[in-house]
């Protein structure tokens, strides 16, 4: 008897299994258009293969001065949750653009409808918002096209931007999407992961710390159903910040990434390379000037806090950026480019240069450069400030070999207004003090949580006391 007790729970335990295997499979499985195309839902096509169309542009977000992003949404969801997002996103004129699968719009095209009538952009997520990298070639071109087809067929609508289905995207799948005549596939800079049961403060503290200028921000409509209770908190906290939502076809028209530093810009600086290099401490002492500099890397709110105290006063820096920030961040470096100041290298790392050996220094020194050059669309001054101001010859050698002929020092020691505990009041004394002289080169700090912006104003206001003109290090030097 406990043999056949044995027996029948197993063969209960293997059914069952074997039943729950099934509800965890894709929601839409790769034979469920077959099933559709049974009900003349989504009509079985073939397409040209073609690889001669070259491969299209992923954007993840625009380079762009302007503080504007757009929001972008996986999925339609249901009736219900879709009418409660579409009302929040009327209260705040926020125009968004949703991705959806061709497989979900042939199944309700009325909620992809819905989505257009109230004025927002649909975007094709492939037919199955499943992983083109896992498909063969003729297969991703399939699943675009097709999707592409069925949405214009229930809605009427040319789709005009693609995104990835998980967002995985290779070579092949660029060259697909090209052959599908997409010139972008659109992926994102900040995704909060809201369907994960996050509340609306993690979701609201996630996109702060991530959005910059250019982002472009997605939600989940399919997996979190109650996104729209989080669309009110998000418009209130980056209107604080003074960012704004502008539509994906707007933003991405407004990109200005034209620029690309010649790759072999390396090349042409060693030819002319003479083994000459300058560590500069000072400019001319016979001019009543001083350059103003800035280093290191911080978020949008401490940067545009520092450049609106310098256009109040009408004054132009040298900013040392650290390239691996920009890299993160380009439309900010490129900003403060746009607002007319100088911009040159930290370094790519912020490792001191001491502890690195000549290719590790030459490799940093090289990538800082074409990242910078990049983000500002033009080439950035051969400018180096070393990280902790930690130079010797070898050092100034090896970076002149890579184009810094200037390393970019000061005389007086610094403020140290990099330190938290540093007021405004004794960072501006110190640099009173210390550095107001004819030719000084003036050393401060761009980063979160320090208090050189609060202490700004009272520098520039008591340098000009002293009769002394604030200006870049290229001027300083006559080097402009």
């Amino acid at each position: 008897m406990k043999n056949y007790f044995k027996f029948f729970t197993l063969i209960f335990i293997l059914i069952s299994a074997n039943f729950l295997a099934g509800c965890n499979k894709d929601k839409y499985p790769l034979d469920y258009s077959e099933k559709l195309q049974k009900k003349n839902k989504v009509e079985d096509i073939s397409y040209d293969i073609d690889k001669n169309k070259g491969k299209s542009k992923v954007i993840s977000s625009v380079l762009t001065d302007e503080k504007v992003l757009s929001l972008t949404f996986q999925g339609m969801g249901n009736e219900e949750s879709l009418n409660k997002l579409l009302d929040e996103l009327d209260k705040y004129n926020i125009k968004a653009t949703f991705f959806v699968s061709g497989i979900k719009v042939a199944e309700e095209p009325e909620l992809a409808n819905l989505i257009v009538n109230r004025g927002h952009e649909l975007g094709n997520l492939t037919l199955y918002a499943g992983d083109l990298t896992e498909l063969s070639y003729e297969e991703k071109v399939r699943q675009i096209k097709r999707s592409h087809d069925v949405i214009k067929k229930y809605t009427n609508v040319d789709i005009k931007y693609l995104r990835a289905g998980n967002g995985a995207i290779d070579e092949e799948v660029k060259v697909a999407a090209a052959n599908c005549d997409y010139e972008n596939i659109v992926s994102y800079s900040v995704n909060p992961q809201d369907w994960q049961g996050k509340s609306v403060d993690e979701i609201v503290d996630i996109i702060n710390e991530n959005v910059s200028r250019g982002s472009i921000l997605t939600l989940s409509a399919d997996k979190n159903l109650d996104a729209y209770k989080s669309i009110k908190s998000i418009v209130e906290s980056l209107n604080e910040r003074n960012f704004k939502f502008v539509p994906l076809d707007k933003l991405i028209s407004i990109n200005n990434d034209d620029f690309k530093l010649d790759e072999n810009w390396y090349e042409q600086i060693e030819k002319k390379y003479e083994e000459g290099f300058k560590i500069i401490n000072n400019g001319l002492r016979s001019e009543k000037k001083v350059a103003l500099t800035f280093d290191d890397w911080a978020s949008d709110d401490t940067v545009d806090e520092i450049l609106d105290i310098l256009d109040k006063y009408n004054i132009k820096a040298t900013f040392f950026l650290r390239a691996k920030g920009v890299e993160q961040n380009p439309s900010l470096a490129y900003t403060i480019s746009q607002r007319g100041h100088e911009i040159a290298s930290h370094t790519y790392e912020h490792i001191n240069l001491d502890t690195l050996t000549e290719e590790e220094i030459k490799e940093d020194l090289i990538k800082s450069h074409e990242v910078i050059s990049n983000a500002i669309q033009k080439e950035a001054k051969l400018y180096l400030r070393p990280p902790r101001g930690i130079i010797n010859e070898e050092i100034a050698k090896i970076a002149g070999e890579c184009g810094y002929e200037d390393i970019i020092m000061y005389d007086n020691p610094s403020a140290l207004d990099w330190k938290e505990d540093k007021s405004a009041k004794e960072i501006a004394n110190h640099v009173l003090k210390n550095n107001s002289s004819n030719g000084d080169i003036i050393l401060l700090h761009i980063l979160d949580n320090i208090n050189t912006a609060k202490a700004l104003p009272t520098i520039i206001e008591g340098l000009h006391n002293k009769g002394l003109e604030i200006v870049t290090v290229g001027d300083l030097l006559n080097d402009n």
